[in-house]
């Protein structure tokens, strides 16, 4: 059976220039302590994946990171009074770790607090108040390795049959990938892994191993760059024989072309749907048609793909075209829900049109863009009032487009992508999404001229 991989989040340096550990650093010994005195208690059992043992200099950092938030089965949080502070990595594997566990209940998210470093109400005060990572199990006043040991020990426990344990998200979009992929030849697999990898693939055992690692290389790209999530997918589907139907094809393309979006922000995204925040997104193509035409709203799209994998058909967008009254904007649901009905002489006919919009299964995304050259965002009269929106309709979330604006936003709306605060990272985020869009439209014609 293989083992439980258990994430552990920390900041334990002194500064962020390149430090020799001493006997002295108390939060450095800690870390070391608790992940060898799991090591020691569970042996083979568990997996504990921690920067400062697993990762080489010479290692993609953030790619190795994001792939092991995704795939472990549950973590700690170390929360010393830096890592609250000064640290955007732990603020980053945080919001990543609360989306894992609002995904599925049955994660296990420890927040740790150090003894006179944090306190609970230190953590309502993480990623900006996105995160309401208090509510978990957490292990209060800790001096050493024992009381965190004592403190998650019955859960890890109950944890260990992996049997039991429902699929990472990671596991379930790998194993949709697999099964597309398992009706192809294994030589054809073993070629397309050359290709992606530049080598003869390592000792695979049967097609069935082929096919896993192949799909696990699809889903091994890196958020910030595109064109390596979209030259993957090229260069794994152009090998395959038989190839994949059309519309198999089509399947798996959407299954990886979100990839580019950075974890943490499609994390915020869906957090801000659990806990009914306004919420923000920066890009030039927030409510621009996909290369496809296909695509109503290119950007927020593939944020809903990410944050919802394999659920992009539960969400209906309402993108409008400006700032509006409430009444307008209730009617606008209304028509896109509905469709455009005829007038009704009922006195009730609004309540009963937001009663059968509430029995939709689907989850309306009202898309308001908030730049200047739209008026920027809404007065805080008009906030009060769009929060009327949250009483009226059951499953309902709220996005400002700030396009590449950043203002200082009032307390009821939320950044979704917090580290584009900074306008070196807003240039670095539009470039991306910029590169993504365009090779995404030149994948569909390779698609085209491959069928």
């Amino acid at each position: 059976m293989p083992p439980l991989k258990l994430f552990v989040s920390h900041s334990s340096r002194l500064d962020d220039v390149d430090h020799h550990y001493s006997e002295d650093d108390h939060n450095w010994q800690l870390l070391e302590t608790i992940c060898q005195a799991i090591r020691d208690k569970y042996v083979d059992q568990i997996d504990v994946l921690v920067d400062k043992d697993r990762l080489k200099p010479s290692d993609d950092w953030n790619h190795r990171l994001n792939l092991w938030l995704q795939e472990c089965h549950a973590a700690i949080i170390l929360f010393s009074k830096r890592a609250m502070e000064n640290s955007a990595w732990v603020a980053k594997e945080a919001t990543i770790l609360s989306w894992r566990a609002e995904l599925n209940p049955k994660f296990k998210l420890f927040p740790v607090m150090l003894k006179g470093e944090t306190t609970p109400d230190d953590l309502k005060r993480v990623c900006s108040g996105v995160l309401q990572i208090d509510r978990f199990q957490c292990v209060h006043d800790v001096q050493e390795a024992k009381d965190i040991l004592d403190g998650i020990a019955e859960a890890l426990d109950a944890l260990k049959d992996l049997a039991k344990l429902p699929l990472t998200p990671m596991e379930i979009l790998q194993e949709g990938i697999a099964k597309i992929l398992d009706q192809c030849t294994e030589a054809s697999l073993r070629l397309a892994l050359e290709d992606i990898c530049g080598r003869q693939p390592e000792t695979l055992a049967d097609k069935k191993a082929c096919a896993n690692r192949l799909a696990q290389l699809f889903l091994e790209t890196k958020p910030d760059n595109p064109t390596h999530c979209f030259t993957t997918f090229q260069q794994g589907l152009g090998p395959l024989k038989p190839l994949p139907c059309p519309q198999e094809a089509i399947d798996l393309l959407k299954l990886v072309r979100s990839l580019w979006v950075e974890p943490d922000d499609a994390a915020a995204l869906r957090l801000a749907k659990i806990h009914r925040h306004h919420v923000a997104l920066n890009g030039h193509c927030i409510s621009a048609n996909g290369p496809d035409n296909k695509t109503r709203c290119y950007t927020l799209e593939r944020y809903i793909e990410r944050a919802w994998p394999l659920s992009k058909d539960k969400f209906l967008i309402v993108s409008l075209t400006g700032a509006k009254p409430l009444e307008q904007i209730q009617q606008e649901i209304r028509d896109n829900c509905l469709g455009l009905l005829p007038p009704c002489p009922l006195p009730n006919a609004d309540q009963l049109s937001d009663q059968a919009v509430n029995e939709d299964v689907r989850t309306i995304i009202v898309l308001i863009p908030a730049y200047k050259d739209k008026g920027g965002l809404p007065d805080p009269d008009s906030l009060k009032k769009l929060l009327e929106l949250f009483a009226i309709y059951n499953k309902i979330m709220l996005v400002f487009d700030l396009r590449d604006e950043h203002p200082e936003l009032p307390p009821t709306v939320k950044y979704a992508q917090h580290k584009l605060r900074d306008k070196n990272a807003m240039k670095a985020f539009l470039d991306c999404e910029n590169l993504a869009y365009r090779r995404e439209g030149a994948v569909k014609t390779y698609l085209n001229d491959l069928y």
